[in-house]
């Protein structure tokens, strides 16, 4: 009974025991902090933070790559105990991840009963939140063409996983191989799934130099998808660094290619994948009969798939130069939906490069089947871009295919693809198209503002690399919205 009595009595006092309250100080109680690298082996300097007392924020603010960012021993000399969250810091001795921009260390002082909160923040290329991809290049060679690869090792980090291996790289793009920040082609050595889209070797990084936004090609594709378009590439903004050298944000995106997961043609059956482009450089390639459109075989390449494709658009041409184009008859060899929906995307964002014509794509997947349009591609000089470096969103109510008063855009591509609207069945079916898609798209300014938020701290970093106006990025998130407004609004009164 005794016995009983004083455990009851311990009991009780364990319950009673009040907590221990720290009256927030203004007296700081973090002396110092640094990352020494005698405790961590991979730095070849020390981390020295700069503080900001105002703030109370320790910062270092660097674009070179640092290794074993997300478990880092610092050093500090605090006054009371260090805690990050509710785990006790010991100096020089517990790991911390520095990927998040800012640690929050709140430092206890036991004998004076007081606390105190500071920031620590690393501000890199490496904490902006995305993926960050390191490729380093044997013999630290650098990329000088568009023809050579050159042997390389990656590893690419996210959050969560950390993937590494060997590829090629080499240079890629037409125009925008000419900007200082280049374009860039890889080729991994074994195929993989990369953040999340379908395993493939071929990889494609896009530089976006003549875009204060980084978002043209990620909006322009996020419409293309939900306009239904087919076999729409998948992407991700990353960080790279070439050599240990930080080269901006850049956005991955799949290569396009007949391939699982990206054009599901079937070349044996007689699919194909080509590619309309003035800059017409590639081995297997032709000019149709007609409208001398400079067609680019990418799949298969060998002379009896381009002979079987010029067929196919000579059949198609033939077609269309009647004076009375035979909707039926056309719609056997073209998906009329696709071609639709291929251009009102186009004109959507005012692509131009449609009329030249460039980086046109379209595949038919067997013998069978129509010739469709997609998938979507290159969007760098979209969004009204008028040839001057980040000057965008320009003739925001100029459409190209303005079916109510029968206006079309110039060039090549432009003569071909004005064609269709002389059929009164596919105006029809273009404005059938625009109302069907529009309740997907209408709400495409908050995907662009959520995207912008999300590029928030790459875009500064971005900024700092390669320059740019000195506008905030977020009037240009407002100009790229109210640009596809006004255009959603023109196409919309016109269709009608």
């Amino acid at each position: 009974m005794f016995v009983a009595a004083v455990l009851l009595f311990a009991g009780c006092s364990v319950r009673e025991q009040p907590e221990t309250v720290y009256a927030e100080t203004e007296q700081r109680l973090m002396q110092d902090f640094f990352i020494a690298k005698t405790g961590n082996k991979q730095l070849k300097e020390d981390i020295r933070f700069e503080y900001d007392s105002a703030s109370r924020t320790y910062s270092y603010i660097t674009q070179r790559l640092i290794q074993g960012l997300d478990s880092m021993r610092p050093t500090f000399f605090a006054d009371g105990d260090a805690y990050v969250g509710e785990e006790e810091q010991l100096t020089g001795i517990t790991k911390c991840d520095f990927r998040r921009r800012e640690v929050v260390y709140t430092v206890r002082n036991t004998r004076e009963l007081t606390q105190q909160t500071c920031t620590v923040s690393i501000v890199s290329p490496q904490t902006t939140g995305l993926p960050v991809l390191c490729i380093d290049i044997a013999g630290n060679k650098i990329v000088e063409d568009r023809e050579n690869y050159l042997p390389a090792t990656y590893v690419l980090n996210t959050t969560d996983t950390t993937l590494l291996g060997t590829l090629e790289i080499r240079g890629r793009g037409n125009s925008t191989w000419w900007q200082k920040k280049k374009p860039y082609k890889i080729k991994l050595t074994e195929s993989r799934q990369l953040l999340g889209m379908h395993k493939a070797k071929t990889w494609v990084l896009l530089a976006h130099a003549l875009d204060p936004t980084l978002l043209t090609n990620k909006v322009a594709l996020e419409l293309a998808r939900r306009m239904d378009l087919p076999f729409t590439n998948h992407g991700q903004h990353v960080e790279l660094y070439i050599n240990g050298s930080y080269e901006g944000n850049y956005y991955l995106t799949e290569q396009i290619q007949v391939h699982k997961g990206r054009v599901e043609a079937d070349t044996i059956k007689g699919g194909f994948l080509v590619e309309i482009d003035t800059n017409y450089d590639r081995d297997y390639k032709f000019k149709t009969r007609y409208y001398q459109l400079p067609i680019m075989m990418r799949q298969p390449e060998s002379d009896a798939g381009a002979s079987e494709v010029k067929q196919v658009f000579n059949d198609i041409e033939k077609l269309l130069s009647e004076s009375n184009p035979d909707f039926e008859k056309l719609s056997a060899l073209v998906d009329m939906s696709t071609l639709a929906r291929y251009i009102l995307l186009n004109d959507l964002v005012y692509n131009g490069e449609l009329g030249h014509p460039k980086s046109v794509f379209c595949f038919r997947r067997n013998r069978e089947a129509p010739l469709e349009w997609g998938p979507a591609w290159d969007y760098d000089w979209a969004f009204g871009y008028i040839g001057t470096k980040f000057v965008y969103f320009q003739h925001s109510n100029r459409l190209m295919f303005d079916v109510s008063r029968s206006v079309q855009v110039g060039g090549t591509g432009g003569k071909f693809f004005s064609r269709f609207f002389r059929m009164p069945e596919f105006k029809q079916l273009y404005k059938e198209e625009w109302q069907r898609i529009l309740p997907q798209i209408k709400d495409i300014d908050n995907y662009v503002w959520q995207e912008g938020e999300r590029l928030d701290l790459a875009w500064l970093e971005n900024q700092k690399r390669w320059g740019a106006p000195d506008i905030s990025k977020r009037y240009y998130y407002m100009e790229m919205m109210g640009f596809l407004n006004r255009r959603m609004d023109k196409i919309t009164e016109t269709t009608k």
